[in-house]
């Protein structure tokens, strides 16, 4: 993988039952903190009666973050930011929900069972690639939109177009392909990006 790339998770839930006590987690693919911020209140909410709802997330700009909801320090989530990070997973919020079953496990047990839920989710989970893009906005004449439409030298991706006088154009280009795109405009219609 380049360092464009990455790998996040398709949401989805696994639940895990230890000694009476339910562990519910749930992966979530994010690109924010207010993401995060807004995902861990839903579920909060819906799962209000339970008795603890830890969570983690990595983020792509190397920002993390875990709870361990109450559980004693150390014990729950570090150990799904760990199943995270052992993973190699970005933008990826996996939040464990946790009803008592009325029997203790220790702190090793739940150590062990807030790692296990998360790594079970993640390896019961698909794993999505994806690429971190750059959205360039240019303005063309006609002719060079038109020729830029009917070249096969390169897939582009154009996310928006208006049409004034002049041809605007909103690209979303992988970023570890932008200077190859701004080569091949060059070639194609003589551009000159403006400094």
């Amino acid at each position: 993988m380049t360092k464009y790339e990455y790998k996040t998770i398709k949401e989805n839930s696994y639940v895990l039952e230890i000694k009476k006590s339910k562990f519910i987690a749930r992966g979530f693919c994010v690109n924010t903190i207010l993401d995060c911020k807004q995902t861990i209140n839903q579920i909060k909410k819906k799962y209000h009666n339970a008795k603890h709802n830890v969570y983690a997330f990595a983020l792509l700009n190397g920002i993390s973050k875990s709870s361990d909801d109450k559980e004693p320090s150390g014990t729950a989530g570090i150990q799904v930011l760990s199943a995270i990070n052992n993973n190699n997973l970005k933008n990826t919020l996996i939040i464990v929900t946790r009803y008592f079953g009325g029997i203790l496990l220790g702190t090793g047990g739940l150590s062990r069972a807030y790692y296990s839920s998360a790594n079970l989710l993640i390896k019961n989970s698909e794993i999505i690639e994806k690429f971190t893009s750059e959205i360039i906005n240019l303005e063309f004449n006609y002719k060079d939109y038109n020729k830029i439409l009917n070249s096969k030298l390169f897939d582009i991706n154009i996310s928006k177009v208006e049409f004034f006088e002049k041809v605007r154009v909103e690209f979303k280009i992988k970023k570890d392909k932008i200077e190859e795109f701004n080569s091949k405009l060059k070639n194609i219609i003589n551009y000159q990006k403006k400094s």
